[in-house]
C-alpha cells in the first residue's frame, strides 16, 4: 500500500504559448518530453505527466469512442447548420473584435481537421446527408475509431481491388486512368493514411501478403514504449499535434487524455502534472473537463507570458471572480500558484524606459521587471479577495487577515530556455548561449521545482501517516498473540473482562458521545446563518436573473448574441462561452461563497480535529485506569486498535467531507440548469425560417419575464440547495456520533479476541519462537518510521509557517508608514469593480490601469529608499523562502547591494 501511486495532481492552466511545455520540461529536467501544445487551442484534452521507476518512457493515448465522436460530429454539423438547414462547408469568416471563436468556427476547425477531403464543396442538403458522408469517410483519423480486427479487414478489402488477378501483385504506384472507381477510390485511401508507400511516382509491385504485413505494422498504435522521452516526444506527435499538410487528416480531435510516464529526474513519485486544455475557445467540453480537474486538484498552477501576466485576458479570465469564488468554496484558494514565464525575453531599452531607469544592466532591468511583477499579482489576487468579500456582502477584510488565511499566492518568474541551456539540456552551439541569465537561481526552474516537490511531500506524509496507522494497528494485534504465547503469563480471567466492561460503561459509553455535541450544535448554528444566506441569494437572483440575461437574448443589433452563438448555447443547455446557468445562479453562488468556506473549509475540519483530540484524551485515560486493573500491557494492547481506528475515521471523514461540500456548492448551478432544462430545448426546437433569431430568443425572454416563474426557480433551487447543506451537515454530526459505538465495539472485540487467545494457549506457546521476534522488530520499525514521519510533517508546518510569516513580515514593511489602505481600491475605481464582476465573469478584478501601475512603482521606489535600515539576516532568511511572496517578488532587486553597505554604516555608527 505505501508504494502504490498516489494521486497529487497539480494542474497548470494557460493560453497556447504562454510557454507551459517548454516550462514543464524545464522542471522535469528534460529537453523535450512535452509534445507541442500549439494544438490547444479548439481540443479539450488534457495530457498527464507522472514520474515512474521503470527505465521505460511510456505514452498512454485514450481515445474516444466510435459512438463518442459520431455523436461530437451529429453536434457540431449542427452549429454549421444555416438558417435555411443546409449545413455549411465554406471557412467562416473570423471577426477581429471577437474575443473567442464563434460555435461555427470551431465546428469547421474540427471536422477540417479529421475530414480534409470532405470540407469543400456546395452546402449540404441537411444534417444528415452530412453526416452520411462524414461517417463513411476512411483517412488516417478515422481508422483509429476501430479496433484492429476492423482495420485489418478493411485493408484486405482495399488491396483486393488494387491486386492483379493474374500475378497476385499490387502496384503501389498511380492507378491507370481507365481504372474502374473502386480501384481510384481505394488507391486514393491508402495514399492518403500510406503517403510513403502510395505516391504517385512509386512503382514497386509487391505481394499482397507482404504489403499486409507491411501496412499493419507501419501505423503505430499506442501504448508507445520508449527508451528516452525524445523518442516517445516524436511517437506521440501525430495525436497531440496538428498535421503539417492541411490536406492530410488529423488525429488530436479523437483524443481524449494522454498520460505520460517515466524516470524523469525532475519529477516527485507523488505528482501528476497535468498541462489542462487551452482557454482560448468557447467550447462548452472544456468547460467541462476544466471543471473535473478543478475538483480533483491539489493544487493550481497558472501560467502567463511574462509580458502579459498582469494584463492579458487569459490569465484574468482563468483567475476571475467566478473561477476564484469556486476556488473559495473548494477550500482551493490559497493553493493557487502563479507563474509568468518566458523572462529571458527582455527589450533593454523600453525596460528602462518603462521602468525609468537608464544606469542599469540587463539582468539588473530583468529583476527590476520581474520584482514588480509579483507585486502587481499580488495587488491584484488580494484585492480580487476583498471584492469577492464585498460581493458576498461581508466585511472586506484587511491585509493581515489576507495573510493569515494563507491564501496569498506563490509567484514564480521562470526562464525555460536559459535554465535548459545552463544545464545543457540544450546545445548552445545549436541553439545559442542564454539570452539574460547567467544563474540557475535567476530562472526560478529550480524553486519552483522545490515547490512542487514540496506539495508532492506534505501529500505523501499524510498518506504514509494514515497507512502506517493502519499498520501499527496490524501489528499491535500480533504483539498480543505474542504476549499471551510468553511462558509465565497471567491468564485471561473473566474478571479480567467484566472490569473492562465495566470501565467501558462508565468511562466511554456515555462520555464519548456527550464530546461531540458542542460543536454540533456550533455548526448547527452556522447552518442556519448559512441558510438565511441561501434565501437571500435565491431572492437577490430572482430579482437580477432577468437584469443579466435578458440583454443576450436581445436582436443582434440591439446587443445581443448572434443568432449562430445563441442557438449553440441553448443546444447545449445553455453552456457556451456565455454560461446562461453561471449568470443565473451567479447572484446567489457570490453570497454564499464565503460564509460556505468559512463553514465548510474551516469551522468543520476544526470541529473534527477538536473532536478527534477529545477522544484521544478521553482513551488515554481509560488505557491508563485500565494499566490498573489488568496484568502486563494488557490495557494498551487493548487500546491501540481503537486509537488507531479513530485516526483512520478522522482522516476518512474529512475527505469525504470535502468531497460532499464541493459537489454541494455545484448543485446551485445544476439545479438552475434542470429548472431551465424544458426551456433551452423549446427555444432550439423552433422551427426554421425567417426571424428564428427573434422567435428562438423569444422562448428565452418569456421565462425570464414571468417573475412568479422566476421567483419559483430559484425558490427550488434553494431548496434543493437547503437540503444539501443538511445533508452534509447531518452527515457530519452522524459520522462523529457514531464513533463512540465503534470504538467502544472495537475495544470489545479485542476482550472477544483475549478470549479465544487464552482458550488456545498451548498453540501459541509453541508459536512463542516464531512469532515473538518478528513482531517486536515490527512494532519498533513501525513506531520509528512514524516517529520520522511526524518530525518530517512538522517540520513541513513549520517551513510553511515561517515562509508565511515572512511574506506577512516583507509586505507589511513594505507598507510601513503608509497603511494597508493604499491596497484599497479608490471607492469609485471599488465600485466599478463590483459592478464589472456583477456583470460578467470574466471581468479583471483588480486589474490596475498605467497611471495606478505608475503611481505604485513610484511609491515602491520611495520605500525602497526607506528600507535600507533592514537586516541582512531578514534578507537572507526570505531569500531563502522558494514560494509565496517573495522579499525579491515584494521590494526588487535595485539597490539591494547598496542598502547592506549603507545598513553596515550606519549600524557602526549607532554602536559607536
Amino acid at each position: 500500500r505505501l508504494q502504490k501511486p498516489m494521486d497529487c495532481r497539480i494542474v497548470v492552466f494557460g493560453s497556447t504559448g504562454a510557454g507551459k511545455s517548454t516550462m514543464l520540461n524545464a522542471v522535469l529536467y528534460e529537453a523535450s518530453a512535452l509534445p507541442t501544445s500549439g494544438w490547444r487551442a479548439c481540443t479539450s484534452s488534457p495530457i498527464e505527466i507522472g514520474w515512474s521507476a521503470e527505465r521505460l518512457y511510456r505514452g498512454i493515448v485514450e481515445l474516444k469512442s466510435l459512438e463518442e465522436w459520431h455523436a461530437e460530429v451529429r453536434s457540431l454539423l449542427k452549429d454549421l447548420q444555416m438558417q435555411d438547414g443546409r449545413v455549411s462547408r465554406s471557412v467562416p469568416p473570423a471577426s477581429s473584435k471577437a474575443e473567442f471563436r464563434s460555435p461555427r468556427q470551431v465546428a469547421h476547425a474540427l471536422l477540417q481537421a479529421i475530414y480534409p477531403e470532405c470540407m469543400e464543396g456546395r452546402p449540404w442538403t441537411n444534417s444528415q446527408e452530412a453526416f452520411r458522408d462524414l461517417s463513411a469517410a476512411i483517412n488516417v483519423a478515422t481508422i483509429m475509431l476501430h479496433d484492429a480486427s476492423w482495420w485489418k479487414g478493411h485493408l484486405e478489402r482495399l488491396l483486393g481491388y488494387l491486386e492483379d488477378s493474374r500475378s497476385r501483385m499490387v502496384k503501389c504506384g498511380k492507378p491507370p486512368r481507365q481504372a474502374v472507381p473502386q480501384k481510384k477510390s481505394a488507391h486514393k485511401t491508402l495514399k492518403a493514411i500510406f503517403p510513403q508507400h502510395f505516391a504517385d511516382d512509386s512503382v514497386k509491385m509487391l505481394c499482397k501478403v507482404d504489403l499486409m504485413k507491411l501496412l499493419e505494422n507501419a501505423w503505430p498504435r499506442p501504448p508507445f514504449v520508449c527508451d528516452d522521452a525524445h523518442a516517445l516526444n516524436l511517437q506521440l506527435t501525430d495525436f497531440v499535434a496538428a498535421s503539417e499538410d492541411p490536406d492530410r487528416a488529423a488525429i488530436w480531435p479523437l483524443v481524449k487524455k494522454v498520460r505520460i510516464t517515466g524516470p524523469f529526474q525532475g519529477a516527485h513519485p507523488f505528482v501528476s502534472l497535468i498541462d489542462a486544455p487551452g482557454v482560448e475557445d468557447a467550447d462548452a467540453t472544456r468547460e467541462k473537463v476544466v471543471d473535473s480537474l478543478l475538483k480533483g486538484a491539489y493544487r493550481i498552477l497558472i501560467a502567463s507570458n511574462i509580458k502579459r501576466a498582469v494584463s492579458e485576458k487569459v490569465a484574468q479570465s482563468m483567475f476571475n471572480e467566478r473561477f476564484r469564488r469556486q476556488m473559495l468554496t473548494d477550500g482551493h484558494l490559497q493553493g493557487v500558484t502563479f507563474v509568468a514565464t518566458q523572462t529571458d525575453e527582455l527589450t533593454l531599452s523600453e525596460l528602462k524606459k518603462n521602468l525609468g531607469r537608464q544606469d542599469m544592466g540587463a539582468q539588473e532591468a530583468g529583476r527590476l521587471r520581474n520584482s514588480k511583477t509579483k507585486w502587481l499579482l499580488f495587488q491584484q489576487c488580494f484585492k480580487g479577495w476583498q471584492n469577492m468579500r464585498a460581493l458576498a456582502e461581508e466585511s472586506t477584510g484587511s491585509l493581515e487577515e489576507f495573510l493569515s488565511r494563507g491564501d496569498h499566492p506563490s509567484i514564480f518568474c521562470t526562464s525555460s530556455h536559459d535554465y535548459q541551456k545552463l544545464t545543457h539540456l540544450l546545445s548552445q552551439s545549436e541553439d545559442g548561449p542564454p539570452k539574460l541569465w547567467e544563474s540557475l537561481e535567476d530562472t526560478e526552474i529550480p524553486q519552483l521545482r522545490d515547490w512542487l516537490h514540496v506539495q508532492g511531500q506534505r501529500y505523501a506524509v499524510d498518506e504514509c501517516k494514515l497507512s502506517l496507522g493502519k499498520l501499527q494497528s496490524l501489528v499491535g494485534r500480533l504483539a498480543a498473540i505474542c504476549e499471551e504465547g510468553k511462558e509465565g503469563a497471567d491468564e485471561w480471567t473473566p474478571d479480567h473482562e467484566q472490569r473492562v466492561r465495566d470501565l467501558a460503561g462508565k468511562m466511554l459509553q456515555g462520555s464519548l458521545a456527550s464530546l461531540a455535541e458542542h460543536d454540533a450544535e456550533m455548526l448547527q448554528r452556522e447552518v442556519e446563518a448559512l441558510v438565511m444566506r441561501a434565501q437571500a441569494g435565491a431572492d437577490a437572483a430572482s430579482q437580477e436573473a432577468a437584469d443579466k440575461l435578458l440583454p443576450l437574448c436581445q436582436p443582434k443589433r440591439e446587443g445581443g448574441l448572434q443568432w449562430n452563438s445563441f442557438q449553440a448555447t441553448v443546444r447545449r443547455d445553455g453552456e457556451w462561452h456565455q454560461d446562461f446557468n453561471e449568470i443565473l445562479s451567479a447572484p446567489m453562488s457570490r453570497r454564499l461563497a464565503v460564509r460556505w468556506d468559512e463553514v465548510f473549509n474551516s469551522l468543520m475540519p476544526q470541529a473534527l480535529s477538536r473532536i478527534a483530540e477529545a477522544y484521544k484524551v478521553q482513551l488515554q485515560s481509560f488505557e491508563e485506569e485500565l494499566a490498573k486493573h489488568l496484568p502486563g500491557q494488557r490495557g494498551h494492547l487493548l487500546v491501540e486498535p481503537a486509537r488507531q481506528m479513530l485516526l483512520s475515521k478522522c482522516e476518512a471523514s474529512r475527505r469525504e467531507a470535502k468531497e460532499r461540500q464541493k459537489q454541494g456548492t455545484r448543485s446551485i448551478k445544476d439545479t438552475t440548469k434542470a429548472q431551465m432544462l424544458d426551456t433551452y430545448q423549446r427555444s432550439f426546437s423552433v422551427s426554421g425560417g425567417p426571424g428564428i433569431d427573434d422567435r428562438q430568443k423569444g422562448v428565452v425572454k418569456g421565462k425570464l419575464s414571468d417573475s412568479c416563474g422566476v421567483s419559483k426557480m430559484f425558490s427550488v433551487v434553494q431548496e434543493g440547495l437547503v437540503n444539501d447543506i443538511k445533508t452534509i451537515v447531518g452527515w457530519f454530526i452522524e459520522q462523529t456520533s457514531q464513533w463512540s459505538g465503534s470504538l467502544v465495539g472495537n475495544i470489545m472485540g479485542q476482550v472477544e479476541e483475549q478470549r479465544r487467545i487464552t482458550g488456545k494457549r498451548r498453540d501459541l506457546v509453541k508459536l512463542r519462537v516464531a512469532l515473538a521476534t518478528p513482531c517486536a522488530g515490527s512494532r519498533s520499525l513501525c513506531e520509528e518510521l512514524r516517529e520520522r514521519l511526524g518530525g518530517f510533517a512538522s517540520a513541513l508546518e513549520a517551513a510553511e509557517a515561517r515562509q508565511a510569516a515572512i511574506a506577512g513580515r516583507v509586505a507589511g514593511r513594505h507598507l510601513e508608514g503608509r497603511g494597508s489602505s493604499e491596497l484599497q481600491p479608490p471607492p469609485n475605481k471599488r465600485r466599478r469593480l463590483a459592478e464589472g464582476d456583477r456583470d460578467a465573469d470574466t471581468a479583471s478584478d483588480g486589474e490596475l490601469n498605467d497611471e495606478e501601475i505608475e503611481e505604485g512603482e513610484a511609491q515602491e521606489e520611495e520605500e525602497q529608499q526607506g528600507e535600507e535600515g533592514a537586516s541582512e539576516d531578514e534578507a537572507e532568511e526570505e531569500q531563502q523562502s522558494d514560494g509565496g511572496v517573495s522579499t525579491e517578488g515584494l521590494v526588487g532587486p535595485e539597490g539591494e547591494s547598496e542598502a547592506g553597505e549603507e545598513s553596515e554604516e550606519e549600524a557602526q555608527e549607532e554602536e559607536e
